[in-house]
């Protein structure tokens, strides 16, 4: 009996692996990228906007997307599938770049430039100790070197800030 059990078992199983083996075979292929998946994924890659994204997280995926438009052979697709669904995977899940807010920052140098100091380099001296805005880490502040009564204000940010243009003030002598 044990041994009819065993022979049953095993013809049992044999028959359930032979059919998964080619069940799976089918969908194997179904699933495996090839150039039409390929070119369909390039597609939705490039309508991707960089937005609030990083111009590196962007440049990535840019690059990967000029990558795989390179591939040609049907045994390359699979591969360049999963680069550049990675690569769209990695963009969507980077950081958004936060915005800094001068408002405040700009307000209080606009009212030393206008009218507060009696030298521009008492007014720069005092522009370099108001309060720097969240994402700013430092400021460089100096004379325009064309124009003796502007002030130029530099700014640098902390990763994962956009960064800032430089603000140009026009200096009013106090009095």
């Amino acid at each position: 009996m044990k041994k009819l059990l065993t022979v049953l078992g095993a013809v049992g199983l044999t028959a359930t692996a032979g059919s998964a083996v080619v069940a799976c075979k089918g969908k194997d292929v179904c699933k495996t990228p090839n150039l039409q998946a390929l070119k369909t994924q390039i597609a939705k890659a490039e309508k991707m906007q960089q937005g609030k994204k990083s111009k590196e997280a962007f440049a990535a995926l840019t690059k990967a997307i000029e990558e795989v438009k390179k591939v040609t052979k049907e045994e390359e697709a699979p591969d360049a599938y999963v680069k550049i669904v990675g690569a769209m995977k990695a963009f969507n899940e980077s950081p958004d770049i936060k915005q800094v807010d001068l408002k405040e920052f700009k307000t209080a140098v606009e009212k030393i430039a206008k009218g507060e100091e009696a030298t521009i380099d008492e007014a720069i001296v005092k522009i370099k100790a108001v309060k720097l805005p969240t994402g700013v880490t430092s400021i460089k502040v100096e004379k325009d070197t064309k124009d003796a009564n502007k002030i130029i204000i530099s700014f640098v940010v902390e990763q994962g800030y956009e960064a800032l243009a430089n603000l140009e003030l026009t200096f009013t002598k106090k009095g």
